[in-house]
């Protein structure tokens, strides 16, 4: 079990091995090879959806001349697309929502959901004790459908007491919005599921919260709240990015150890980032993925 108050901060890379795409990989899907429906798969998909050809097309080609790097990025600033481009997001995301993803044994190696649930693993009647949240800038569901499937397999219990344990032990925050609430079975959402329809794009597209939205404030605000009462944080698969940085104040953060990975990081953007931090966040300095670097860095169950 995890003992001691840690939080995580999850960016698009720590999605990365199942399936789901970065920040800019996202920008990309909904932009290339072509703006029009009858060439690029995820347009189509949202034409298909019932969305006006004409707007989508529109959408992608400011989206294409942006110069942002991701899609939550662009529509921050232009609130006449936010409609088609949350369904957007949605429709490139959604089928990205596979078990087969998240539980896949062909592999020579565990996960990092696998080493982390390894930590946390208990029976139903003392899960309770991890003392684990979660803080995540992804629309992705994975973590909670793969925890909440790991304890049914594990322990025989139905779906809802597993989600139950899930949301009340383990609790994830998602500042940007989630692809539709994870359902249970007796209340609204969306279950795990790659389907992608007019129905499901919409309940989705819903949930999505851009920054300059009221709730998505909210969502920080609850974010700093947590970082302030961690005995430890660890930034897995981040980022960095100093607006994302600067809402969770991290220079503000509780004199506590602070871990982060740093791939795709250069020498200048690891400067800029511990001053960021004032020099309060240990880099992982060989740049590797989130495995190896949690069990050589820290004992989650310590």
């Amino acid at each position: 079990m995890i003992w001691r108050r840690t939080v995580l901060v999850l960016g698009a890379g720590a999605s990365a091995e199942f399936g789901f795409p970065s920040g800019f990989e996202l920008l990309r899907q909904l932009t290339y090879p072509s703006p029009d429906t009858r060439s690029n798969p995820v347009l189509t998909r949202l034409a298909d959806c019932g969305y006006d050809p004409s707007t989508i097309t529109q959408f992608s080609m400011a989206l294409a001349h942006s110069g942002k790097t991701s899609v939550d990025a662009f529509l921050e600033h232009r609130p006449d697309f936010l409609e088609v481009g949350k369904a957007a997001i949605a429709c490139a995301l959604i089928p990205c929502e596979s078990d087969d993803r998240l539980f896949d044994r062909s592999k020579a190696a565990p996960s990092w959901y696998d080493y982390l649930y390894d930590k946390l693993n208990a029976p139903p009647q003392k899960f309770e004790g991890n003392q684990l949240s979660v803080i995540t800038f992804n629309y992705y569901r994975s973590l909670e459908h793969y925890l909440t499937t790991a304890l049914v397999n594990s322990y025989r219990i139905s779906r809802d007491e597993a989600a139950d344990l899930v949301r009340r032990f383990t609790p994830i925050l998602h500042v940007h919005g989630e692809l539709a609430p994870y359902a249970r079975l007796d209340s609204p959402g969306r279950p795990y599921d790659p389907s992608a329809n007019g129905a499901t794009v919409r309940l989705a597209a819903e949930s999505i919260r851009i920054i300059h939205e009221t709730e998505a404030g909210d969502a920080f605000r609850v974010a700093i709240e947590r970082l302030g009462a961690a005995e430890r944080i660890l930034f897995l698969g981040f980022g960095y990015h100093p607006t994302n940085l600067a809402r969770l104040r991290v220079r503000d953060l509780p004199r506590v150890p602070v871990w982060g990975t740093s791939r795709g990081l250069r020498k200048a953007e690891w400067t800029s980032v511990k001053e960021m931090f004032e020099n309060h966040i240990e880099l992982d300095p060989g740049g590797c993925e989130i495995l190896p670097y949690l069990p050589d860095t820290v004992m989650l169950d310590k």
